[in-house]
């Protein structure tokens, strides 16, 4: 995939085991859009957060929640859109968690979130129909 061509997706069972399978897909995608390896690993931890809360929060089992990940880069920014028929969570509207506290007074939850929210420069979410599509934007190179 060259700067600025179109998105490709795969889709993944929605096991915790399938993580790998979606490091080797951001892996094969990202460098050929023009990242490089500091844009991969951060995609990869946007990417685990992200198929992690699908995986352990969703309904069903594996097969009956696959998750579809699109990737596309275009003029620098990389895409990941997630779609999952999980149940309806948008991360975009939950709360900031407390990072002033310490560990033992903090609720527990919200990290994975917060980081995400701290790597990506654009996070989008959508409920189409009786999918989550979410979508994270990155820039290369930054």
């Amino acid at each position: 995939m060259a700067n600025g061509t179109g998105a490709v997706s795969r889709s993944f069972t929605g096991e915790a085991s399938s993580i790998s399978s979606v490091y080797g897909f951001i892996s094969e995608t990202v460098p050929r859009g023009g990242g490089n390896d500091g844009d991969v690993t951060a995609l990869k931890l946007i990417a685990d957060e992200v198929f992690t809360n699908i995986t352990s929060y969703s309904r069903g089992g594996a097969e009956e929640n696959p998750v579809t990940l699109e990737i596309g880069v275009e003029n620098g920014v990389v895409s990941m859109t997630f779609i999952d028929s999980g149940f309806p969570f948008d991360p975009t509207s939950a709360p900031s968690p407390d990072i002033e506290l310490s560990a033992g007074e903090r609720e527990i939850g919200g990290l994975g979130i917060h980081m995400i929210r701290c790597m990506a420069d654009e996070i989008l979410y959508e409920r189409a129909g009786d999918k989550n599509v979410l979508t994270v934007k990155k820039r290369l190179g930054e």
